[in-house]
């Protein structure tokens, strides 16, 4: 879900060149990071989440996060 929010918006970003929209850009991504975070630190207290989390290399993209 978070991957498709940022291709989404890395899109209007390469569509609407603008330093503004890189900018805004940035600090969105990084709230969601931080939102990302969070819900990990909470979903982490499952055992049935912590035995998933040790299969998944990426969180939010591979290579990036």
């Amino acid at each position: 879900m978070y991957s498709g929010y940022i291709l989404v918006e890395a899109g209007f970003v390469l569509n609407n060149l603008l330093l503004f929209n890189l900018l805004i850009f940035a600090i969105a991504n990084f709230f969601l990071v931080l939102r990302l975070q969070g819900e990990e630190r909470l979903l982490k207290e499952d055992k049935a989440y912590q035995a998933y989390a040790q299969k998944t290399r990426w969180k939010l993209m591979p290579l990036l996060f």
